[in-house]
């Protein structure tokens, strides 16, 4: 009767509509109350029987009630598409993103070299100032017996490329010349054949030979019968003749990198004092430290060795000698962008971590007369967190199918943004190994993200919940939940898109270096003279340079040695010998080129003053060089460089001076640099490079030019044809791949924080749909009512921002090494970074806050 009296008096005082509401709420609540009581008694009577005595029921395990979860979770997604959807599209995402890099990292990083305890294994290095110095042969045989915290060691060798013919085939392969002690030291034992042994690298021993595990498949057709076989190999400088096989290496097996298939003995020769005491021999150390060494010690002793040899006082300046593992010499700078961007996809994972605990918060207050009605029928605080634990099984491992997927399709894509220098890119592969991860990371970021939800249906209010949803109203307590995730989220993302705006200014200004060459209408190609003798090689070349000449539409054309923004060139020591304050007994080290006549007009680089190479600059006639800028205003700051001479096993004259170009690529300054023209030094069989200007008006087709090289001499071998403006771009490949991945991942962790910011808006704007209702019912505008949820949205992100600006700092001082004439606070990039943020957020948020201010006023009050 008290609940008949209160409905009267309510209709008098606040009318029917509002009386009926506050009536059915009073009588559900008291209903609710007894039907739990009756529904528990009954439980309790089931599960303690007669005797009252526990009675286990039949899958009461957790395993059972799991499977049961996910059977229902099922279902439950089955009628929530939007949902489902959403979130394991975002985890696919996440995870995707991750799987990809990891299968980057597990084939370049983590997967050790097919040596026997890699991580012994060091390299030796002696460095002086910007150069690498080679080792001499002399070093090296001290070395051995002389460095207690090296067990063992080997002496390699780079010898560029070789050409090797068998029968009528013939083969570009790269070659090592490598000791005896080499593949005994690495634990490496040929797949068939023998060795190299001590004797095949004395003086005057048959020239013997070891192929790649890779070539005896493609070239000799897998054939045990190769071994014995005799093949001629022939490389750029230090290799030449009929050698036998003896051996084919393992498979997998790429030392020193993976562009070698043919190694040869490296001879070291202790009666041959010119080569035996010579660093323009490019002896390379490999050794394996001994028990209980450390690289640091090793290095100590080296460096006093050699110091020791030299006759070195201790006081005075010696180049820095490193031991290094050798694993790190491989991967090299690499190393530190492919950890950054490890750490960027798992940032972008966290990010879809919290979009989905977001999307999940929404759907338990979606669910709450579902999961009270389930607790008053005597679901306990488990059984309802296995419900949504369950859910987030099913999209874990739903989104690590779709995430393998993406990562078999994006690894090929990050493959190719890799620079082409990187090691070990042929075990970049998805393996069971990294299956495991995709499998394992998907399942562990939905349960992670679904951890809060399912806590908080664990505290589920059911008589609470019950009159929220009969009265039309919502909580607030997810409305709180949520508004931290969404600060996360922008927090996040906001370094993400900072690193991405610096290494993408740092890539602008390093492509708006000057190079030093005019890049327009150069074409560039590899040649080979592959019969061509020792004594006709550099008449073949002027035959070559001539006719191009001659073809329509060429300006001009020459030939060099390397080309430039490769990344490397050859160093030579030379020693003044009437320097004004250099003493003639000095050595100094200086990048060397060797080119034919018109290379510099080829490229456009200025003669600042002397004279070009002309036809006389020949064999037998006075060696000349032409040094660049760098050179003068390193060695002759004050005086005329011409006419000065120097001593790199001949005598040369300095009789030009060329503008600085970039030979090792955008990034590094110019280096004192010497030119020498082919005709005065000696040039055995290998490949060249060249160069051919053409007539922007009426180029020649690539065609007509490869005919021509073909017509001057048919065995000329011609292979990548390259514009000089994709030379230059191939010298900023790391920085663009790495810079590329970046943004990508920057863009997708944005979308998805906008897309939570989104979603967080329209729910809370839905929650307090009966007080705008109310607000507007009082006068209060459209705008007025945009801006209070604008206003929200622009408080979360005041405070993201906040807290994402100091991460960017720390991250900034991280990649510093990384950028290229860009501080790591830069001002204008942080700048945009907090507008772009805050346009995508806010653009997130502008179509919930239009849809509350559209809300009906009267309509809102009816349904209330």
């Amino acid at each position: 009767m008290e609940l008949d009296d209160d409905y009267g008096r309510r209709c008098e005082t606040s009318g029917r509509v509002l009386a009926a509401c506050w009536y059915w709420r009073q009588l559900l609540s008291a209903d609710l109350w007894r039907l739990r009581r009756r529904l528990t008694r009954r439980r309790v009577a089931q599960l303690t029987g007669a005797a009252g005595r526990p009675i286990r029921s039949p899958g009461s395990s957790n395993l059972t009630s799991l499977i049961h979860a996910v059977a229902f979770a099922f279902r439950s997604l089955r009628r929530s598409p939007g949902f489902a959807g959403a979130a394991i599209l975002t985890l696919a995402l996440g995870a995707g993103a991750n799987t990809a890099i990891f299968s980057v990292v597990n084939g370049v990083l983590l997967q050790p070299p097919p040596y026997v305890e890699p991580d012994e294994v060091v390299r030796l290095r002696l460095e002086g100032g910007r150069f690498s110095i080679p080792f001499t042969p002399r070093e090296y045989v001290a070395m051995q017996d002389a460095v207690e915290d090296l067990a063992a060691m080997a002496a390699y060798r780079f010898q560029n490329e070789a050409v090797v013919i068998h029968g009528d085939e013939s083969w570009l392969m790269g070659s090592a010349g490598v000791t005896a002690a080499l593949l005994p030291m690495l634990g490496v034992r040929p797949a068939l054949g023998r060795a190299i042994s001590l004797s095949d690298g004395e003086p005057g021993a048959a020239p013997v030979v070891m192929i790649s595990h890779r070539v005896w498949r493609t070239a000799f057709g897998g054939r045990d019968e190769v071994l014995g076989e005799r093949i001629s190999v022939a490389d750029s400088r230090y290799t030449e003749g009929i050698h036998t096989v003896v051996g084919v290496l393992p498979d997998g097996f790429d030392f020193p990198d993976k562009t070698v298939d043919v190694w040869v003995p490296l001879p070291i020769d202790a009666t041959n004092e010119e080569t035996f005491g010579a660093r323009n021999e490019n002896i390379r150390i490999l050794a394996r430290l001994a028990d209980g060494a450390s690289t640091d010690t090793a290095a100590a002793q080296v460096s006093a060795l050699v110091r020791g040899l030299q006759n070195v006082p201790a006081e005075q300046e010696f180049p820095y000698v490193r031991v290094q593992h050798f694993q790190e010499t491989r991967v090299g700078e690499y190393r530190e962008r492919l950890l950054l961007l490890t750490a960027i996809v798992a940032a972008v994972l966290l990010v879809a971590i919290v979009n989905i605990s977001n999307l999940s918060i929404a759907r338990l207050e979606s669910r709450r007369v579902e999961l009270a009605v389930r607790a008053a029928l005597g679901a306990g605080r488990a059984r309802l967190a296995m419900l949504v634990l369950g859910e987030a099984l099913l999209i874990g491992t739903i989104g690590a199918a779709l995430g393998l997927l993406l990562a078999i399709s994006s690894t090929r894509l990050i493959v190719r943004a890799l620079p082409p220098g990187i090691e070990d890119v042929a075990r970049i592969e998805i393996d069971w190994g990294v299956f495991g991860f995709a499998l394992l990371v998907s399942v562990a970021a939905a349960l992670l993200a679904a951890l809060l939800p399912a806590l908080r249906s664990a505290r589920l209010g059911i008589v609470v919940a019950i009159r929220q949803i009969s009265n039309g109203r919502g909580t607030t307590a997810g409305a709180w939940a949520r508004r931290p995730l969404v600060i996360a989220q922008i927090a996040l993302v906001v370094p993400l898109v900072a690193a991405a705006g610096l290494m993408g200014k740092s890539l602008l200004r390093l492509q708006a270096e000057e190079p030093g060459v005019l890049s327009e209408s150069v074409v560039t190609m590899r040649v080979d003279v592959r019969q061509a003798t020792a004594d006709d090689l550099n008449a073949t070349y002027e035959r070559i340079t001539s006719a191009l000449r001659h073809v329509t539409g060429v300006e001009s054309a020459s030939i060099v040695r390397s080309m430039p923004f490769s990344g490397g060139s050859s160093i030579s020591s030379i020693t003044f010998v009437d320097h004004p304050t250099i003493p003639p007994d000095e050595s100094i080290l200086v990048d060397y080129q060797v080119v034919h006549a018109g290379f510099f007009a080829t490229l456009g680089i200025p003669l600042r003053a002397g004279r070009d190479f002309g036809p006389d600059d020949v064999d037998g006639a006075p060696p000349v060089v032409i040094v660049n800028q760098q050179f003068v205003d390193t060695h002759y700051p004050d005086t005329s460089p011409l006419g000065r001479r120097f001593v790199t096993g001949d005598t040369f004259e300095i009789v030009g001076v060329a503008g600085n170009i970039r030979r090792r690529g955008l990034g590094e300054p110019a280096r004192p640099e010497m030119y020498v023209h082919y005709g005065q030094v000696f040039n055995p069989r290998g490949t060249r490079r060249v160069l051919v200007r053409l007539d922007a008006g009426r180029p020649p087709t690539i065609e007509q030019l490869q005919d021509t090289i073909l017509d001057v001499d048919s065995a000329v071998a011609i292979t990548e044809v390259q514009t000089m403006k994709q030379v230059l771009a191939a010298s900023v490949a790391t920085e663009r791949g790495t810079t590329q991945l970046m943004m990508l991942f920057a863009t997708l962790a944005l979308t998805m924080a906008s897309v939570g910011l989104a979603g967080t808006v329209a729910y809370l704007a839905t929650r307090r749909t009966r007080e705008f209702g109310i607000r507007m019912a009082l006068g209060a505008r459209s705008g007025q009512v945009l801006q209070l949820v604008l206003g929200e949205s622009a408080l979360l992100l005041t405070l993201g921002l906040g807290v994402g600006l100091l991460v960017a700092l720390a991250l900034g001082r991280t990649i510093a090494s990384m950028l290229y004439e860009v501080e790591p606070f830069d001002a204008v990039t942080l700048t945009l970074t907090v507008g772009v943020t805050a346009v995508a957020v806010m653009g997130a948020a502008l179509a919930p806050g239009l849809r509350a201010a559209g809300v009906d006023p009267a309509e809102t009050l009816r349904n209330d």
